[in-house]
């Protein structure tokens, strides 16, 4: 990967005349307190909230005419005016790169920060975090790890939150967070919560158990992996894929699920968990699964087949919006990390989900008939999916 940044990038935006009366402002000329000048923006500015989203409208315009032009041929990734070129060969990266420089300057009129270029390396710094594409990993740099820490646990020694807190708060979660597992998004959920309602960055809500919870976890969590995790789970190998399916009916309410290598289970639930939303049930048969089975996924990443998309988007996201499934999420969330494995999500439909119906349904001779039927129904299985 090598990095580069777009010299004075805002700048070259040109305001529309219509915006003209939004960036008037007043300021002494030549340091003569004695008189204030009017003075306009008429290009956009580092403060604008809509310039990052326009500028990457602007950029994008440009990397397609590189391309069209064969001037840029490697995967770039662009975050606002950071770029990142990957390729197999530093001197292909590297010359391509400035290639790019060059079009840019000489087509575009979009300069280029040289002198603050990282050449091709396949450990580099970019965006905060050191990427190593030798294992996988993305770390944080040292400092930024002392400085969340620090700031996470002040946010434990507070009563009441700023919205100006909340969000530096929610920010610094954020990228630690991804130095996790898949599914920690549950762990800023609370945060975000929290802000619901305020406007104004001085306005104060008191700090809940939840969100204190959830701090004190990427804590601990931070201490553990030092700001160190994967970004890609392509060294895992793939594991047996599982299904799971939760029924809910007045006679009758349970749940089943079965691993493809040849184990499975089915329970039926109590009166008080029959209460409980279907998308709980079903979440609460995934978690049964993953406490029997754990053990056995150590460094896999384990396929699991689920029927309700509520829950499967859910866990796709890491979070979600209803209290009672992010208290499932986190669980999961915390199960991966101890036993080194990672959840795919794959959404199946109900009528195709048939072996983890009848197990959820007590049907277990139906189960056993259509799971070790003929070869050719093995083949047409819905779960081939992976």
């Amino acid at each position: 990967m090598r990095v580069s940044d777009v010299k004075g990038a805002f700048p070259i935006l040109p305001l529309h005349p219509d915006l003209w009366p939004f960036f008037l402002f007043r300021f002494y000329k030549n340091g003569n307190l004695q008189a204030r000048h009017l003075y306009l923006h008429v290009f956009a500015d580092f403060g604008a909230a809509g310039t990052p989203g326009t500028f990457k409208i602007f950029f994008d315009v440009i990397i397609s005419m590189a391309r069209s032009e064969e001037v840029l041929t490697l995967p770039m990734s662009v975050f606002v005016d950071d770029l990142q070129l990957i390729g197999d060969e530093r001197e292909r990266v590297d010359s391509e790169m400035v290639q790019f420089h060059q079009f840019g300057e000489s087509v575009c009129g979009v300069f280029f920060k040289v002198l603050k270029d990282r050449k091709a390396a396949q450990c580099q710094l970019a965006l905060g975090f050191w990427w190593d594409s030798r294992t996988l990993t993305r770390c944080l740099v040292q400092e930024k790890v002392d400085a969340y820490l620090f700031a996470f646990g002040e946010v434990l020694t507070c009563k009441t939150l700023s919205l100006l807190e909340m969000q530096k708060t929610a920010g610094k979660m954020q990228r630690a967070v991804m130095t996790f597992p898949r599914g920690a998004a549950c762990l800023v959920v609370s945060m975000f919560t929290l802000m619901c309602g305020l406007r104004l960055p001085w306005h104060r809500r008191r700090a809940t158990r939840t969100v204190r919870q959830d701090v004190s976890t990427v804590i601990d969590l931070l201490k553990l992996n030092l700001g160190k995790g994967y970004y890609s789970f392509k060294d895992f190998t793939l594991g047996p894929a599982v299904a799971t399916d939760a029924s809910r009916s007045r006679s009758h309410t349970g749940g089943g699920w079965f691993s493809f290598c040849g184990l499975y289970d089915f329970w039926i639930y109590g009166s008080r968990a029959a209460r409980q939303a279907i998308d709980y049930l079903e979440g609460d048969a995934i978690i049964v699964a993953v406490q029997r089975m754990a053990h056995r996924w150590f460094g896999m990443r384990i396929p699991f087949f689920i029927d309700n998309l509520v829950f499967e988007k859910s866990g796709e996201a890491g979070r979600s919006r209803v209290e009672r499934l992010n208290v499932l999420l986190k669980e999961l969330f915390m199960l991966q990390i101890v036993y080194n494995f990672i959840i795919e999500w794959f959404w199946i439909d109900t009528n195709s989900n048939k072996l983890a119906d009848h197990l959820s349904r007590g049907r277990e001779d139906e189960f056993l008939r259509d799971a070790h039927g003929g070869e050719t129904a093995r083949l047409d299985s819905s779960y081939n999916l992976i």
